[in-house]
């Protein structure tokens, strides 16, 4: 029976071992856990009643939930195992889902095998985005202020950008078009994803930014240019637009970000804009976590 959320899964799991055996099971990681470190060790309490355990693991949760010792589909990964643990001898990958299932066995000339839930968990990110970024430019049209590229203004949840100008940067018609960004401290940058300008009569005057420099630093004062700098692709001009340029920091410290947009997709169009970027850092993990 589903324990209160209509949904049977590992947290049912749990409580029905806890009430069949009179006392804490612990699994790690827990039922949907997430950011989980790569070195994970699997870990379950032992029944009274197991002796050894199979221990199920894989990307798909259709071969994990469809194993067997008939057929394993090449997730059973320990057999009859006394500990009720397993150490991995590899890192596992950055932002994936695992499943995993622990089967009770009572040993014999034909082995009792109680199966297990699948469980589920996934593996911290890569890169994580900066959470307090500011923003000011060279000029910008009232109410289409640069804030408006680091505010989430004019997103859906699925990340698609609107085509409402008061959502997005949009400059005045000046001679020189930069936009700068400031983090709350250094950060180690992975890279930006950009969500171009974005309005209803982008392909026909091509407001966005094109050809664009891009600078960083630590101080604000002391600048280095990044280099290999990709154009930046136009948007659609339709609503649901999604971010369709990436730019690699590799690992750049700045504290600073500034973008002089050189060319638009106009050409000649005296002004330009972006709807939203964001910035990915890459957390420090040097430090052993608790």
């Amino acid at each position: 029976m589903a324990w209160g959320d209509g949904v049977v899964d590992g947290q049912d799991f749990v409580v029905l071992m806890e009430t069949i055996e009179g006392r804490e099971f612990v699994l790690s990681p827990n039922p949907h856990a997430a950011e989980v470190p790569r070195d994970v060790v699997l870990s379950w309490t032992a029944p009274r009643f197991a002796k050894a355990f199979d221990v199920y693991f894989g990307t798909s949760l259709a071969d994990v939930n469809g194993a067997d010792r008939a057929d394993p589909r090449g997730t059973l990964i320990s057999k009859a195992q006394m500990a009720t643990a397993y150490d991995f001898e590899d890192l596992m990958e950055f932002g994936r889902t695992y499943y995993w299932r622990i089967d009770f066995v009572i040993p014999g000339p034909t082995p009792t095998i109680y199966r297990g839930p699948v469980l589920d968990f996934t593996t911290e990110a890569f890169a994580y985005p900066i959470k307090s970024v500011t923003a000011n430019a060279s000029s910008a049209q009232a109410g289409s202020g640069p804030e408006k590229t680091v505010d989430g203004s004019g997103l859906d949840k699925n990340d698609g950008h609107s085509t409402d100008v008061k959502h997005m940067w949009w400059s005045l018609p000046t001679a020189q078009h930069w936009i700068q960004y400031e983090f709350d401290k250094i950060y180690t940058l992975h890279d930006m994803w950009v969500w171009n300008s974005n309005q209803i009569i982008e392909p026909l005057i091509g407001f966005g930014a094109k050809t664009v420099k891009i600078e960083y630093s630590t101080d604000g004062t002391k600048w280095t240019e990044l280099a290999n700098v990709p154009e930046f692709a136009q948007a659609p001009g339709k609503p649901g637009y999604t971010a369709n340029t990436g730019v690699s920091f590799a690992g750049a410290p700045a504290k600073f970000v500034k973008l002089t947009i050189e060319k638009n997709w106009g050409g000649k169009t005296p002004q330009t804009g972006l709807s939203e970027v964001r910035f990915f850092y890459i957390p420090d993990r040097s430090v052993p976590k608790p």
